[in-house]
Parts: structure tokens; C-alpha cells; sequence
């Protein structure tokens, strides 16, 4: 993926890099873009990567196929703009959410609930179970280096600051050998495994698990968990560093 297909959504103010306003040219060729991404993420959600042409795209985005192409330079460059650009649509849904301002408030099990909940609004009401199953189809179709740019830009810009956040709030309860990052994974991979399943996959039509119950459970073993073994790793270590008595002639 070209850096001119992914810079589209590092910066959506009205600012321009030199500091001024952006011209209305480069408004109206945001908005174009936009409309065009909005459109490929649409018709491929409903119709398949597959099954959906450029020129179906162009059609219904209400621009010719050489405009569409000014943009972006393939198919392939344009599902990876989709789920990039959606995927920073969901980190501004959260990061807006009313949970959101909690988030540093609270502790390390109802920061998990707060996450789950999050992830399980934007597959029901948002359509990330669409961009999820758009990911999964187009995956295959990604060169390597495209596949390390997206890795290493959900990393940065979703993961990572909410591993830290984690890490924080583990530290605060005495959970400070705890590596913040694998404990995100861990409950990443919970989270997400409910989500594909029960969600994504439709398998809640056949085999009903509550997800307040799912939720609730899995941050609690979670947490509790996470402080646990910061504490038996406190206690280990004040063992370890422990002087040893010696007896009054100097010897051990």
C-alpha cells in the first residue's frame, strides 16, 4: 500500500501540513476519497471482496473509473485503504464513547468490561463484524509488505496505548510483573473469540451464550489472575532479596 493510501486519515483536521487552512480543492478531493471509500467498504461488506469490481464501485460512488483510480491504484490498494480508514473510524467511536472518560478511573477487571463492551457495541450497531469478515476474505490478497504496515499501524495506534493503559492500572494494584502487552493479548484473544464465534460467525442463533455473563466472567478471571501473580511474584522477590543473619564472629 502506497504511504499517499494510508496518510488519508492521519490527519482529518482542516488543517494543512504548512499550517494553513486547506484549500476547497483539497476539501472536495478529501470528500471524493472519502465517498469512495465509503462505497468500496459498503459493496464489498454486502456483495463479497470478490464479487465487487471497480467499476461497480465507481458506479456507485458516482465518480468514473480514471477518477477512482487517481486514488487509489488497485483493488487491492483500496480494500487495504477500507479497513484502514474504517479501523480509524472505530477508534474515534470508542475514544467518543461515554465509557471512555471511565477508562482511567477504574480498575484493571472493569477497564476489561469496558473493553469488551466497546468491541461488542461495533460489531452489533457499527459494522466491524462486516469489516472483520472483510479482512478475513481479502487477507490472502495483501502482499507482505502491506500486511506488515497494517500489523504495525493497529499496533500503534489501538493496541499498544490500550496495553499501556492496562499496564498502568496493573501496576496500581500491585500487578507491576505483569507484562502489560501479553496480558492485552490474553484478553484480546477471549474477547475476540466470543466475538467471531457468537457474533461474527452467527453462532449465537444456535448455541445461545449470554454476553454479560461472558464478559463478566472473563475480566474477573482475568484480573484476578493479573493481581494474583503480581502478588506471588512480590512476595518471591522480597524472599530473594531478604539479608541473611549472620553470626557474631562475621561467619555465615
Amino acid at each position: 500500500m502506497t504511504e499517499r493510501s494510508l496518510s488519508h486519515s492521519e490527519d482529518k483536521s482542516t488543517e494543512s501540513g504548512s499550517g494553513g487552512k486547506k484549500s476547497r480543492t483539497q476539501l472536495r478531493a478529501e470528500e471524493t476519497r472519502q465517498t469512495i471509500l465509503n462505497s468500496a467498504f459498503r459493496l464489498f461488506a454486502d456483495e463479497g471482496y470478490h464479487k465487487t469490481s471497480i467499476r461497480k464501485i465507481a458506479r456507485d460512488a458516482e465518480v468514473s473509473e480514471a477518477l477512482l483510480y487517481h486514488y487509489f491504484e488497485n483493488k487491492q490498494d483500496l480494500v487495504q485503504s477500507v479497513i484502514v480508514d474504517r479501523m480509524h473510524y472505530f477508534k474515534q467511536q470508542m475514544a467518543g464513547s461515554p465509557m471512555a472518560s471511565g477508562m482511567q478511573t477504574v480498575g484493571v477487571e472493569q477497564m476489561l468490561r469496558i473493553i469488551f463492551d466497546r468491541v461488542l457495541e461495533a460489531v452489533r450497531n457499527q459494522g466491524f463484524g462486516r469489516l472483520i469478515r472483510l479482512l478475513m476474505v481479502s487477507l490472502d490478497d495483501f502482499s507482505l509488505e502491506a500486511r506488515e504496515k497494517l500489523v504495525h499501524q493497529l499496533h500503534k495506534e489501538i493496541w499498544d496505548p490500550i496495553a499501556a493503559a492496562l499496564g498502568m492500572q496493573l501496576q496500581k494494584e500491585g500487578a507491576s510483573s505483569i507484562d502489560p502487552y501479553l496480558f492485552f493479548r490474553v484478553a484480546q484473544g477471549s474477547f475476540i473469540g466470543y466475538v467471531l464465534f457468537q457474533e461474527v460467525f452467527h453462532w449465537q442463533d444456535f448455541i445461545r451464550v449470554d454476553s454479560d455473563e461472558y464478559r463478566d466472567l472473563a475480566s474477573k478471571l482475568l484480573a484476578a489472575g493479573a493481581i494474583q501473580l503480581g502478588a506471588e511474584s512480590t512476595a518471591s522477590g522480597a524472599k530473594k532479596t531478604k539479608p541473611k543473619k549472620t553470626k557474631k564472629n562475621g561467619r555465615e
